[in-house]
């Protein structure tokens, strides 16, 4: 079973690549996520990511600079280019899954994480979408890389732990503070376990301030600079960024609000088909904790209790915030794919015909990616807004201006991304009168009908005829039109 990984590996990253480029930019988040790329390239502003112009305040620009970088070189068509960076960092983050498992439960295990995790639904995906949440995923696993280090022989030397921090602000920089903070407390536990292997006098003590300076500059040396130059240009932008968006998330469910019991429901369906081994993965991590694992596998009780602070601590964050979602969890499918292929291996060990069990498994790397690449590219296809935003851009393409009214920030990026620019957007139809009359038959207006009609039924700007294209958003219950006088060469949306 020697190196047999890094082939698994480079089919479950195949697995990945080939769907990137299957169907649109999907609603809610790609579309905007390129759109404020696409527009970082642009401007060239490195410090305040931007929708349709304005700031978006949200999270911090890491996957932004790689999906603008990557959008320079390689153009942004089609619209799987946006894709291909978290496709790379989904691609690294089973890669050091394998590494963690092949050092602390051996080289089938490695092969076993590779399997599970890139055939786990939701890991696979969130790995061919753009969304930032796979360069979060990447760092993490980074960080865990060391500690999975310090869970087997109970040290955190200064390199280690340089790297540690180093990976705890890149994820800062990917989104926000919160998975700096589920790393510092990994990294607590790993040192407490450690301090239990060795002596608990001062000399312990002493030892663990070079690591923890060691750590905290690295950590202020990839999180620094962006944070205090974002500081430096409007300090409440800052603080919204770091805290008050956070702070609304978790206290008042400001996005995503739903049930603990939703949450739970949601994610078990997207840890398929692996839910059903989750409990007893858990079981067996839970004996190897208390030194009761059976003989057959390897799982020392450290790295059980490591994996189970890394499945379990961000869980219990997304159980109490009001703000849950089950893309929020991305970053724990390493922890539980390493947890089954732990107790997978335990059995595996035990088996006889261990080649036709891993082989049925590898069957997985062909069946997920096909049967998830039919399902995104047949379900819902009417919510999709790319025909929206390519009409625009064809009335564009003949003089045209786009104007919207109404629109949400994520149908306005889903427009700004396909015509290349920001457009003007308004908030009632009576600012956008006056706009309308200065840009006359030029005006190609888009927003929800019922919004529309206020423009009045069946007419477009100056009372000249109208061409609607209608699109049936499903995820919003919403019909969004598109106005515009003649007819030029626009493509026909769903339904027309």
């Amino acid at each position: 079973m020697r190196d047999r990984w890094p082939l698994a590996w480079a089919a479950a990253v195949l697995g990945l690549l080939v769907p990137s480029f299957a169907y649109d930019l999907r609603l809610p988040d790609e579309p905007r996520v390129a759109h404020t790329a696409l527009e970082m390239a642009r401007t060239g502003d490195l410090v305040v990511p931007a929708v349709n112009g304005r700031p978006f305040l949200q999270t911090p620009p890491l996957h932004y600079w790689v999906l603008a970088a990557w959008l320079r070189a390689a153009g942004r068509e089609p619209d799987g280019i946006a894709r291909i960076p978290s496709v790379l960092f989904a691609a690294g983050t089973i890669a050091a899954a394998a590494l963690i498992a092949r050092r602390a439960l051996g080289e089938r295990a490695a092969v076993l994480a590779v399997l599970i995790l890139s055939t786990t639904f939701g890991f696979w995906d969130a790995g061919h979408r753009a969304v930032v949440d796979t360069s979060l995923a990447f760092f993490v696993v980074a960080a865990f890389v060391p500690l999975s280090a310090a869970w087997l022989d109970g040290g955190l030397p200064p390199l280690r732990a340089a790297l540690l921090g180093a990976s705890a602000g890149l994820a800062y920089l990917a989104k926000g503070l919160p998975w700096a903070g589920v790393i510092a407390v990994a990294a607590l536990h790993a040192l407490l376990r450690g301090r239990g292997a060795g002596t608990r006098s001062a000399p312990w003590a002493r030892r663990l301030l070079p690591s923890a300076a060691a750590a905290l500059g690295a950590f202020l040396l990839a999180a620094g600079p962006w944070t205090a130059a974002l500081w430096a240009r409007d300090p409440a932008a800052c603080s919204e960024l770091l805290l008050g968006h956070v702070s609304r998330r978790f206290l008042e469910g400001a996005h995503h609000d739903a049930s603990s019991l939703d949450f739970v429901h949601r994610g078990l369906v997207k840890l398929l088909p692996w839910a059903a081994v989750l409990p007893f993965a858990l079981l067996h991590a839970l004996r190897a904790a208390r030194g009761r694992a059976p003989p057959a596998g390897r799982l020392p009780a450290r790295v059980a209790e490591g994996l189970l602070v890394w499945a379990a601590v961000p869980v219990a964050l997304l159980l109490v915030s009001r703000s849950k979602r089950s893309l929020y969890l991305l970053p724990v499918y390493p922890a539980v794919a390493l947890l089954a292929a732990a107790w997978l291996d335990g059995l595996l060990a035990r088996a006889r015909r261990e080649r036709l069990a891993l082989g049925l498994l590898a069957a997985l790397l062909v069946l997920v990616p096909a049967g998830g690449t039919a399902y995104n590219a047949f379900a819902d296809r009417d919510g999709s807004l790319a025909a929206l935003g390519r009409a625009a851009t064809a009335h564009a393409a003949e003089g045209g201006e786009p104007v919207g009214l109404l629109l949400e920030e994520r149908e306005e990026a889903a427009v700004a991304w396909y015509l290349g620019r920001p457009f003007e957007s308004f908030a009632s139809a009576a600012d956008l009168a006056a706009r309308l009359e200065a840009l006359g038959a030029r005006a190609v207006v888009l927003g929800d009908g019922r919004d529309l009609g206020a423009l009045g039924p069946g007419e477009g700007p100056g009372g000249r005829p109208a061409r609607r294209l209608v699109l049936e958003h499903k995820l919003r219950r919403r019909t969004l039109e598109l106005w515009a006088p003649g007819t030029p060469s626009t493509p026909r949306l769903p339904g027309q």
